[in-house]
């Protein structure tokens, strides 16, 4: 496991998780029994992939790692459960332009901080297929998504709603200015 992490890693800009190949163990399964040594192990890794990779690179590099550590007494065996391209939007977008604003006017503050994200979630996939413009925006603390600490506030829960709406509402007057109609602002 420390073999394929360096060897995976040490090429990677190190900055940050969203630029790194990041993997995590989330599941092992081997042995009989308490006292006798496992024929076989099964390892389960979630790999995060920063833009500048691919699936089919980080598994062709998988492969010749595994090569290189077989002997006659070792093999490796690798199954791609699932795999999906890793996805960054501009900053620019008009989604993400009316996200901002809408949230800016809804729950105010300071200036609103665009987070970059490890992980696949519906706008990879969406986004990538269709190049439709797109964001991912949700209440909570993203730190703790998919951790046993994850939660939201209800009052986080109904302002991301408001949000949305004022969010929609800009999209559409965008939309409909580039017709030559116009709705009224949020």
């Amino acid at each position: 496991w420390g073999i394929i992490t360096a060897e995976l890693t040490k090429n990677s800009i190190q900055e940050s998780p969203f630029n790194s190949t990041t993997l995590h163990l989330t599941g092992i399964r081997g042995g009989e029994a308490l006292n006798v040594i496992p024929s076989k192990c099964t390892l389960k890794i979630d790999i995060r992939l920063p833009p500048n990779q691919t699936p089919k690179k980080v598994a062709e590099t998988l492969k010749i790692i595994m090569r290189k550590h077989e002997k006659p007494n070792v093999t490796f065996k690798m199954k791609i459960e699932d795999s999906i391209e890793p996805f960054l939007t501009s900053g620019r977008n008009p989604v993400v332009r009316s996200l901002r604003l809408a949230i800016k006017e809804t729950i105010g503050g300071g200036p609103v901080v665009l987070l970059k994200k490890t992980g696949t979630g519906d706008m990879n996939i969406f986004a990538s297929k269709t190049g439709i413009p797109s964001a991912t925006y949700g209440p909570g603390d993203s730190h703790l998504s998919h951790t046993l600490g994850e939660y939201v506030e209800v009052s986080e829960y109904l302002a991301s709603i408001k949000v949305y709406a004022r969010a929609v509402k800009r999209l559409t007057n965008l939309h409909e200015v580039r017709r030559g109609k116009q709705f009224s602002r949020p």
